[in-house]
């Protein structure tokens, strides 16, 4: 198991770190939303623009995120069976 995990670490140390991104951006939108309540827009109008290029912000990078990381996943799902039918075939 520690050959696979030691041939899978770099896509497995992406995905983890680009499902941290997208959990981060997603659980960011919460506090935009409160913030774009809470706020007066009667002086500034430009809050309003502020707030609302941070919320797509937010889920342009976490849909990038979720798409990197699942491609990862895929990635090192094929790799993992492919290693593994290898090992497998060169015992028989």
């Amino acid at each position: 198991m520690k050959k696979y995990i030691k041939n899978l670490f770099p896509k497995l140390f992406i995905r983890v770190t680009f499902h941290i991104i997208y959990i981060v951006s997603i659980a960011s939108l919460p506090f935009i939303i409160k913030n774009m309540i809470d706020d007066n827009y009667a002086d500034n109008l430009m809050k309003i623009a502020v707030h609302i290029t941070a919320f797509i912000g937010m889920i342009i990078v976490g849909m990038w995120a979720q798409y990197v990381s699942q491609k990862t996943a895929w990635g090192i799902e094929y790799d993992l069976n492919c290693m593994l039918r290898t090992d497998l075939f060169r015992t028989f």
